[in-house]
Protein backbone atom coordinates (compact mmCIF):
# COMPACT_ATOMS: atom_id res chain seq x y z
CA UNK A 1 0.00 0.00 0.00
CA UNK A 2 1.54 3.64 -1.27
CA UNK A 3 1.67 6.35 1.21
CA UNK A 4 -1.16 7.80 -0.75
CA UNK A 5 -3.52 5.32 0.21
CA UNK A 6 -2.79 5.99 3.54
CA UNK A 7 -3.55 9.60 3.63
CA UNK A 8 -6.82 8.86 2.10
CA UNK A 9 -7.74 6.29 4.58
CA UNK A 10 -6.60 8.68 7.10
CA UNK A 11 -8.51 11.47 5.42
CA UNK A 12 -11.46 9.58 5.54
CA UNK A 13 -11.30 8.27 8.82
CA UNK A 14 -10.70 11.95 10.42
CA UNK A 15 -14.16 13.22 8.04
CA UNK A 16 -15.89 10.10 9.27
CA UNK A 17 -14.85 10.89 13.29
CA UNK A 18 -15.83 14.52 12.67
CA UNK A 19 -19.44 13.46 11.28
CA UNK A 20 -20.07 11.38 14.29
CA UNK A 21 -18.88 14.17 16.73
CA UNK A 22 -20.86 16.73 14.95
CA UNK A 23 -24.00 14.43 15.72
CA UNK A 24 -23.47 13.72 19.09
CA UNK A 25 -22.95 17.88 19.37
CA UNK A 26 -25.94 18.36 17.69
CA UNK A 27 -28.08 15.72 19.83
CA UNK A 28 -26.59 17.98 22.71
CA UNK A 29 -27.78 21.38 21.75
CA UNK A 30 -31.14 19.91 21.28
CA UNK A 31 -31.07 18.53 24.41
CA UNK A 32 -29.63 22.06 26.71
CA UNK A 33 -32.17 24.00 24.83
CA UNK A 34 -35.22 21.83 25.87
CA UNK A 35 -33.70 21.85 29.45
CA UNK A 36 -33.10 25.50 29.11
CA UNK A 37 -36.90 25.99 27.90
CA UNK A 38 -37.79 24.01 31.10
CA UNK A 39 -36.14 26.21 33.48
CA UNK A 40 -37.58 29.19 31.45
CA UNK A 41 -41.19 27.85 32.48
CA UNK A 42 -40.51 27.38 35.84
CA UNK A 43 -38.87 30.50 36.70
CA UNK A 44 -41.88 32.19 35.27
CA UNK A 45 -44.26 30.13 37.44
CA UNK A 46 -42.02 30.70 40.36
CA UNK A 47 -41.42 34.34 39.60
CA UNK A 48 -37.73 34.03 39.46
CA UNK A 49 -35.41 36.37 38.02
CA UNK A 50 -32.26 33.90 38.12
CA UNK A 51 -31.31 30.80 39.44
CA UNK A 52 -27.88 29.84 40.99
CA UNK A 53 -26.03 26.55 41.38
CA UNK A 54 -23.06 27.79 43.59
CA UNK A 55 -20.76 28.23 40.65
CA UNK A 56 -22.91 29.50 38.04
CA UNK A 57 -25.72 32.10 37.50
CA UNK A 58 -28.66 31.52 34.68
CA UNK A 59 -30.82 34.81 34.73
CA UNK A 60 -34.41 34.73 33.13
CA UNK A 61 -33.26 36.22 29.84
CA UNK A 62 -30.48 34.20 29.29
CA UNK A 63 -32.75 30.93 28.93
CA UNK A 64 -35.44 32.98 27.88
CA UNK A 65 -36.51 30.69 24.07
CA UNK A 66 -34.97 33.05 21.27
CA UNK A 67 -37.03 33.76 18.06
CA UNK A 68 -35.78 33.77 14.97
CA UNK A 69 -36.43 36.48 12.07
CA UNK A 70 -38.11 35.42 9.01
CA UNK A 71 -36.06 37.00 6.20
CA UNK A 72 -37.52 38.38 2.91
CA UNK A 73 -37.70 36.02 0.04
CA UNK A 74 -35.21 37.10 -2.61
CA UNK A 75 -37.83 38.52 -5.13
CA UNK A 76 -39.50 40.35 -2.32
CA UNK A 77 -35.55 41.80 -1.55
CA UNK A 78 -35.10 42.62 -5.17
CA UNK A 79 -38.63 44.40 -5.78
CA UNK A 80 -37.65 46.54 -2.35
CA UNK A 81 -33.90 47.63 -3.47
CA UNK A 82 -34.95 48.25 -6.99
CA UNK A 83 -37.71 50.29 -5.89
CA UNK A 84 -35.83 52.21 -3.07
CA UNK A 85 -33.06 53.12 -6.14
CA UNK A 86 -35.84 54.65 -7.78
CA UNK A 87 -36.46 56.62 -4.84
CA UNK A 88 -33.72 58.26 -4.49
CA UNK A 89 -32.72 58.86 -8.49
CA UNK A 90 -30.71 56.34 -9.64
CA UNK A 91 -31.03 55.61 -13.05
CA UNK A 92 -31.40 52.11 -14.35
CA UNK A 93 -32.22 50.61 -11.40
CA UNK A 94 -32.47 47.11 -12.58
CA UNK A 95 -29.11 47.19 -13.70
CA UNK A 96 -27.66 48.81 -10.90
CA UNK A 97 -29.32 45.82 -8.96
CA UNK A 98 -27.57 43.10 -10.99
CA UNK A 99 -24.16 45.25 -10.41
CA UNK A 100 -24.92 45.43 -6.67
CA UNK A 101 -25.48 41.32 -6.32
CA UNK A 102 -22.31 40.42 -8.21
CA UNK A 103 -19.69 42.94 -6.63
CA UNK A 104 -21.19 41.03 -2.89
CA UNK A 105 -20.06 37.79 -4.83
CA UNK A 106 -16.70 36.26 -4.62
CA UNK A 107 -15.45 36.05 -8.34
CA UNK A 108 -14.66 32.23 -9.10
CA UNK A 109 -11.60 31.12 -10.85
CA UNK A 110 -11.78 29.59 -14.32
CA UNK A 111 -10.56 26.06 -13.23
CA UNK A 112 -12.87 26.22 -9.76
CA UNK A 113 -15.26 23.35 -10.05
CA UNK A 114 -15.48 22.89 -6.43
CA UNK A 115 -19.05 24.20 -6.02
CA UNK A 116 -21.83 21.94 -7.90
CA UNK A 117 -23.84 24.69 -7.90
CA UNK A 118 -25.31 26.41 -11.48
CA UNK A 119 -22.51 27.94 -14.00
CA UNK A 120 -24.90 30.49 -15.13
CA UNK A 121 -22.95 33.74 -14.37
CA UNK A 122 -25.24 36.91 -14.28
CA UNK A 123 -21.74 39.04 -13.60
CA UNK A 124 -20.05 40.24 -16.85
CA UNK A 125 -16.80 41.28 -16.42
CA UNK A 126 -14.13 41.43 -18.90
CA UNK A 127 -11.35 39.42 -18.95
CA UNK A 128 -7.89 41.10 -17.73
CA UNK A 129 -4.82 39.68 -19.29
CA UNK A 130 -2.48 40.03 -15.99
CA UNK A 131 0.96 40.78 -18.34
CA UNK A 132 -0.61 43.59 -20.06
CA UNK A 133 -3.07 45.27 -17.33
CA UNK A 134 -6.24 45.74 -19.56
Amino acid sequence: MGSQEKYLIEINNIDTELRRINDHAKKLRAQKTTTMNGLYQYMISNNLDQVTDGKRVISLKKCEPKKKNKSKPKKQKRFDAIQMFRDVGIPNPEQFYEEYECIQKIPKEINDTSSPKSTRNKCKKEKIDPFLGF
